[in-house]
């Protein structure tokens, strides 16, 4: 009898939980705190987010970029020198920047605008930052072709810099004056389109116009280049202007 009494009691001691004890979980939380690192300021220094960019830009646009200076290499060591490989570089160019458009264009196109907006920097840091990346990309794609053309081809130098920078600058700046003004999915279409027209207009104008390549067209080529670098900055500019005013500009496509 004495027996089962005590097993009773250790069975129904054993049920009863413990008293709480808060100077223990005092103790707990303090050992807790002492075993975390302490952490660091988690805000991000701008430059470093400018070069953060280079890790969610997709590798199909260096693959892309890649593609066309190895084209391009190619093309100016096997083909005969002359105006037809000029024309090859100026053909190029914009290709360089069609692999740029889909970047640009995403925050409305997969309709991320909100996610950019509710980061620790705007949508104009962005856009600014993202600008960087890519222009610091195309300028070194664009040296690259430079200095190749220099190596094989006997024109001048500031020549073969209008040759290539000029319809460059021109897609550059039809492309921002598209996704300034449409802001929907077909932009992409409209800028890819473009890039293809002035490409496949300089093979026309190469073989119909050959002259469009000595040196007595060098002045044509220079306003070329002034109006559309001024085209490209104006178009930068509002670009970065939509953006301050955020979602009411940057319409996503429903």
């Amino acid at each position: 009898m004495k027996t089962n009494i005590k097993q009773q009691l250790k069975k129904h001691y054993q049920t009863v939980p413990l008293a709480p004890n808060p100077d223990g979980m005092k103790q707990t939380i303090l050992q807790m705190c002492r075993a975390m690192p302490v952490l660091e300021d988690a805000s991000l220094p701008f430059l470093q987010f400018v070069f953060s960019q280079f890790y969610f830009i997709r590798k199909k646009v260096w693959a892309e970029q890649l593609f066309v200076i190895l084209a391009c290499g190619l093309a100016l060591f096997y083909l005969p020198e002359g105006t037809k490989t000029i024309a090859v570089l100026s053909a190029a160019t914009p290709l360089i920047m069609l692999t740029n458009v889909f970047e640009l264009s995403r925050s409305y196109t997969y309709r991320t605008a909100e996610i950019e907006l509710s980061t620790q920097y705007s949508l104009k840091q962005v856009m600014i930052a993202r600008l960087t990346v890519l222009g610091m990309v195309d300028v070194l794609c664009l040296t690259i072709l430079l200095v190749l053309s220099g190596i094989q081809l006997p024109t001048e130098i500031y020549a073969v810099v209008l040759y290539t920078v000029v319809p460059f600058l021109a897609t550059c700046f039809g492309c921002l004056l598209i996704l300034n003004r449409i802001k929907s999915k077909e932009c992409n279409y409209y800028c890819v389109a473009l890039g293809l027209c002035i490409t496949v207009a300089i093979g026309i104008a190469t073989v119909q116009y050959p002259k469009m390549y000595e040196r007595a067209a060098i002045g044509g080529w220079a306003i070329v280049f002034v109006v559309t670098f001024i085209g490209m900055l104006y178009e930068v500019n509002r670009m970065l202007k939509n953006c301050v005013q955020g979602l009411e500009i940057v319409q996503l496509s429903r």
